[in-house]
């Protein structure tokens, strides 16, 4: 895995668990805004009208947690789903 690779994957994972720990703050359809370029991700109410014609990657955040085993109701991010991410978006 490349360091950028791993740069993305760490700023997809922080901003899952920002989402994680204010999830009532957001609604169902929260997405990770992601631009390849800057590696920066930000979360979002909503794919905005104009998404297929930006060159950012727009996620649902909630396409990539997993329910707990150990604490049933309670979400993780996903580390396979979020690194499987970075590469496509970035190999």
């Amino acid at each position: 895995m490349s360091e950028k690779t791993k740069t993305l994957t760490k700023a997809l994972t922080s901003a899952i668990a920002e989402y994680l720990d204010q999830e009532e703050a957001y609604g169902d359809d929260a997405m990770l805004v992601i631009d390849p370029d800057t590696l920066t991700v930000d979360l979002i109410e909503e794919e905005p009208a104009d998404a297929e014609a930006s060159p950012l990657y727009y996620v649902r955040v909630m396409d990539l947690v997993r329910m707990d085993t150990e604490k049933p109701g309670r979400w993780l991010a996903d580390s396979e789903t979020v690194a499987e991410l970075s590469r496509d978006i970035l190999e």
